[in-house]
């Protein structure tokens, strides 16, 4: 069901919260997981580059 542009899916009699789909969710999950890999590695380049 989609909304009119108008609509900004607030409260209201018949209207509810909109929740983000699953595999939107998931999306994010995998690139805050990825980011969080770049980083360690990253830093782990890091350290091994002072010794």
């Amino acid at each position: 069901m989609t909304r009119p542009p108008g609509d900004t899916g607030g409260g209201g009699k018949d209207g509810g919260t909109s929740v983000p789909e699953p595999g939107s969710i998931a999306m994010m999950a995998t690139g805050v997981a990825g980011y969080g890999a770049a980083v360690a590695l990253y830093r782990r380049k890091k350290r091994k580059e002072k010794r």
